[in-house]
This record gives structure tokens, C-alpha cells and sequence, in this order.
């Protein structure tokens, strides 16, 4: 029985040397190795540094079930298709820590053995498991570091690793998730979360790394997908490979696009150097009242742009960085799994004047201008690092490396790329100035350079655009006040995957994320059909549309005047879509 209550442990860590007690038994803690033994079990092959970083992100105290042998798949996959065929030994096993906040109202009660076991006890005296199901924050499993080094210099040992995005973040983070279930003493725990690892240097790449992350994410989320492991990667790039995979040397980024086509996915490249030339012919669309300054924050705006939409629309975005100090050659892969959501009330209002744009009489914000840090997995940091866009891997050794390109895993028939559905909706918006004018001004909203019309570009799916339409409708409205715009959005025809502008004016953004009208594109349409995809547009309380076997002129023939539409008594303002709604 004493060794089986040895490969298990429950602990607490209130600070950064507790920690320290776990990589070395008395290492900064001023106990002696038998007094730290006691309260903290040794941690082999424990990333010290990553751990206290996590800590910092999730806030002390942290409780701990610590198991010490745990058997992971992805590394048991590595181990039986790569190490196991060596002459020395390499340990299989593994160890897994499951983290739970500590409440306050418990800081002279930290969690045992006997809470997991039995719950805690709430104010009725019963135990349930409750309590820690609320402070459940995730798992980090621990696997054995690919070349033997000392304790003391472990560095990115973290395997199968699934931390919550609901603790720890801010409410402006948006960051992917799909629901992950483990078992703890018997008990299922559900986390929220995006899948990490560190990259193994001999068997996965960062780039082989950051294939399996979103593939893991995409099989745990949706049922047309599956989750893969290290062996499934192997066999895909053997089919191509002119040379052995094992020991890996990594993969440029036409092999990744090719493996995430291979399995399932639609892929789209965006290559930096391709948008060199573009950014002239833009800007002479968009009339920026300070070009100068969007340019200090970012070199290529569109790039940038065209990043933000695709970030915006819940993708995962394999990403490859370069270094400028290494003649821009390709150097680094991460996944990007959000952004952190600006709050534009509290931006300067200079910042937001020097963002703006001109088309007509009338003043333009896009919501991608002034979007900059986003949130990424990086397999050589921790989980969930926030990075300034064209400075990324700030806070690892590697610093301050550009985005060279971006690979979009879009699902099948979407075939209306962003560049180009973006350039069509800005067109239609031009094309529909007169009609925002008059709207703006029958609504008393008004438009200036510090008060703008604020468009945000994303696409999504018809059933989730549909969905949140129709409940905020519901939820708003009284009876029946609401009925035609519920028929609307319900009855209205529309493609699978859409991609969408809404549009409003600064101030009604910041009050309750209101927004006033939406443009429709059908994103399964040709890049080369041009307005022809719209499906439908509306202005405050109108709204024009087709129907699948209208032309597209249906709709400009419906909203010719600015009260004019098949449907003309909606609501005025309503509620913005989520594009990264909770699971």
C-alpha cells in the first residue's frame, strides 16, 4: 500500500520557490532535502521556469495532483516509433500534474487527498466535487527530456499539455478552445482548452509540432475531423519525402500546407512577399488620413489585414517566422489561436484618428487597423503567449521575428479567398456610402474622425451566424416585436460558410458591442464572380436580399433608397456576432 501511495501526491504551491523544491528537493527553499521531500515530492525532468510561468498566469496558490507515472499517447507513440529501437535506454514513462486554483476562502485549507476523494465539504456539510470542478485548470504531462542534460538545466518538457482559457485571461483574450475530459481519482473533469506542446528536437519539429497541436484541436472539436499522432505524420510525409523524416529536420512551408491538406483540410498560403505590391493599390482605395503612422506599426498593413481577418474568423493559423537579422530567412513555425480583443474606448483618441479612412463624406475605421496582439502557441515558450504582430517569439531567446506567411486550414467549399472577399465587401461599402449617410444621420448617430464607422471582416458558418442572429432577437424583443427580423435571418437561404462586414459607429460599438448593418457574401462562390456573391445587406432597419435563383442585382434593385428593401422594420442597432463563442 506504501508504494502506491507513493506514485501519487497532492500538494499546494504558494510561490515560485515552492516550485524550485519541486526541480531540486531543497534548491532555494531554506529547508534541508528532508524537511522539502516531505512537503514537496521530487519532479524529474520538470521544467522549472515554464512552471513558474504558468503559475504567474493562473495566479498562486495553486493545488496539485501529481502523478508519477502516467502514460502519454503522443509520447508513447514517439518512444515506439523512434526511441525504443536504440541501443541505450530511454524511459517510456511519463508523469502528468492536474492544477486547480486555490480559492481565497480556502487559503488555510488547502486541498488533500481526502477533497478529491470525497469533494469538498460545502456549507451544508455535504461533499460533492463541485468546488473543484469550478477551479479545475488543466493538465501538464511531463515526458523525458529528448538528450539528458542536469536537473537544474531542463528545458521544454512539457508533452500533451491542456490548460483552461477560461481562467487566467483577461475577457478581451479570444482565444480557441474545444472541451477535453481526463480522469482524476476517478472523477471526469472537463477543461476548455487549446492543445500544447514543446517540440521534441528529434522527433518533432516546431513545425511538426504545431501540425499536430491544431489537428488535435480540429479532432477534439468536430466531428469531420480526427485527431492524429506522431506516426500519422510520419506516414503522410513518406509519401513525399526524398530523403528519411527520423531524426526530424523540420518541414518548410509547402510540406505543413501539404499535411494539412492531406488530412482534410482546404489550405490557403499567404506568402509576406506577394503583398509587397499591393499595400500601393490599396491604400489608394482606402484614403487614410495618416498612411504614415499605420505604417510604423506594421510594414505591410494589408498582410497584417488579411492575418487579422483570418484570426478573427476562429482559425488556427499556421504561421512561419522569420528573423530580420537573419536576411528574412524562415526560421520558426507557431500556431496562432487569437488575439486580444481591443477596447476602443480606452484607446487614445489620436490612435483611433490616425487609423482612420476616407471613402466619400464619410470616415472608416477597420477594426484590423488597430488589432496587433495576438495569441499564440509557441513550442518553445508556454501556452497562450501574447505577441505583437511582426514581433513575435519576444519572450523566448529568439527574439522579435516577422510573420513571412500564414497557412489557413479552411474547411471544404470555401472557395472566396479573404484578400478577395475583402476587397468585394469594401467595394459594395463604397458603393452604399450615400445609403450609411443617411442612416447615420436618421439615426443621429453622426460620423467624424474621432467618432467613425467601425467595419470588422470575418466568415463563419450560416448555422452559427443564424443562431446568434435569431436568439439576440428573441432575447430582445416582446411577443411578437421582433417577428420579421427572427423570419429573416431563419428563413433567408443562405451558403454553408459566409463571409460577413458589420459596420457601426465607434460609440455604439463601445456601448454593448451595438451594431447597425451587415453586408453578406456568399463564401462558397468563385473568387472570380466579384459582387455576384452578395447575398444580402442591411442597413439599420432595412434589409435587401436574393433568394438562389435571383441575380445579384435583385439586391441593388431593392435598396436604390435608403428606406427601400424587402424587409424594412428591424430593429436599428443590434448586437455584434461572436466569432469565438465558448464551447
Amino acid at each position: 500500500m506504501e508504494r502506491l501511495k507513493e506514485l501519487k501526491h497532492v500538494f499546494t504551491l504558494w510561490s515560485d520557490s515552492d516550485v524550485d523544491a519541486l526541480c531540486s528537493q531543497s534548491q532555494g527553499t531554506g529547508l534541508s532535502a528532508s524537511q522539502a521531500t516531505e512537503l514537496y515530492p521530487y519532479i524529474e525532468n520538470l521544467d522549472g521556469e515554464a512552471l513558474k510561468k504558468i503559475c504567474e498566469q493562473y495566479k498562486y496558490p495553486i493545488s496539485i495532483v501529481y502523478e508519477k507515472r502516467y502514460v502519454d499517447k503522443l509520447y508513447r507513440d514517439i518512444y515506439y516509433h523512434y526511441y525504443s529501437e536504440m541501443h541505450f535506454d530511454v524511459s517510456r514513462q511519463c508523469q502528468r500534474m492536474a492544477l486547480f486554483h486555490l480559492p481565497e476562502t480556502r487559503s488555510d485549507r488547502p486541498y488533500t487527498e481526502a477533497d478529491f476523494i470525497y469533494g469538498t465539504e460545502s456549507a451544508n456539510g455535504k461533499r460533492d466535487l463541485t468546488e473543484l470542478d469550478e477551479n479545475f485548470i488543466g493538465v501538464i504531462v511531463i515526458r523525458p527530456p529528448f538528450v539528458q542534460v542536469p536537473a537544474n538545466d531542463v528545458k521544454h518538457t512539457m508533452s500533451r499539455t491542456l490548460l483552461s482559457v477560461k481562467h487566467g485571461h483577461s475577457k478581451e483574450d479570444k482565444i480557441l478552445s474545444a472541451r477535453y475530459h481526463m480522469a482524476i481519482y476517478g472523477h471526469t473533469y472537463t477543461v476548455s482548452a487549446f492543445p500544447f506542446s514543446n517540440q521534441h528536437g528529434d522527433a518533432l519539429k516546431c513545425a511538426e509540432t504545431c501540425i499536430w497541436e491544431m489537428l488535435e484541436y480540429y479532432g477534439a472539436r468536430y466531428s469531420n475531423y480526427r485527431t492524429v499522432l506522431p506516426s500519422d505524420i510520419y506516414k503522410k510525409i513518406s509519401t513525399t519525402a526524398s530523403q528519411r523524416f527520423l531524426p526530424s529536420i523540420g518541414l518548410n512551408i509547402n510540406e505543413s500546407s501539404y499535411l494539412l491538406q492531406s488530412f482534410g483540410f482546404e489550405t490557403k498560403l499567404y506568402l509576406r512577399e506577394l503583398f509587397d505590391d499591393v499595400d500601393a493599390n490599396v491604400e489608394s482605395v482606402r484614403h487614410y488620413m495618416e498612411p504614415g503612422k499605420i505604417k510604423c506599426r506594421t510594414e505591410v498593413p494589408y498582410f497584417h489585414r488579411i492575418f487579422h481577418y483570418c484570426v478573427e474568423s476562429g482559425f488556427p493559423l499556421y504561421c512561419v517566422l522569420d528573423s530580420p537579422t537573419e536576411n528574412n530567412n524562415p526560421r520558426h513555425s507557431v500556431v496562432t489561436i487569437g488575439y486580444a480583443e481591443i477596447n476602443t474606448s480606452q484607446l487614445p483618441t489620436d490612435e483611433i484618428e490616425n487609423s482612420v479612412f476616407k471613402w466619400g463624406d464619410l470616415f472608416f475605421l477597420d477594426l484590423a487597423d488597430i488589432s496587433y496582439t495576438y495569441i499564440v502557441n509557441d513550442d518553445n515558450q508556454v501556452p497562450y503567449v501574447h505577441e505583437v504582430f511582426d514581433s513575435f517569439s519576444s519572450q523566448s531567446e529568439q527574439k522579435h521575428h516577422r510573420l513571412n506567411a500564414f497557412v489557413v486550414p479552411l474547411p471544404r467549399h470555401v472557395y472566396l479567398d479573404a484578400d478577395m472577399a475583402a476587397s468585394y465587401m469594401d467595394t459594395l461599402l463604397y458603393n452604399y456610402c450615400d445609403l450609411l449617410k443617411h442612416a447615420i444621420d436618421e439615426l443621429e448617430f453622426g460620423n467624424s474622425q474621432s467618432n467613425p464607422i467601425v467595419i470588422r471582416y470575418f466568415l463563419t458558418t450560416v448555422k452559427n451566424f443564424k443562431e446568434q442572429r435569431v436568439t439576440d432577437a428573441v432575447i430582445s424583443g416582446l411577443d411578437k416585436d421582433n417577428e420579421e427580423e427572427i423570419i429573416f435571418y431563419s428563413n433567408l437561404d443562405y451558403s454553408h460558410f459566409i463571409w460577413v462586414v458589420e459596420f457601426s459607429t465607434l460609440e455604439l460599438y463601445n456601448e454593448d458591442n451595438y451594431i447597425f448593418g451587415e453586408l453578406v457574401l456568399d463564401a462558397t462562390a468563385s473568387s472570380s464572380t466579384a459582387h455576384a456573391s452578395v447575398i444580402a445587406i442591411r442597413i439599420g432597419p432595412n434589409a435587401a436580399y436574393r433568394l438562389q435563383d435571383e441575380s445579384s442585382m435583385a439586391i441593388f434593385d431593392q435598396s436604390k433608397t435608403a428606406k427601400s428593401g424587402r424587409i424594412t422594420d428591424m430593429r436599428a442597432i443590434y448586437h455584434r456576432f461572436y466569432t469565438h463563442s465558448s464551447v
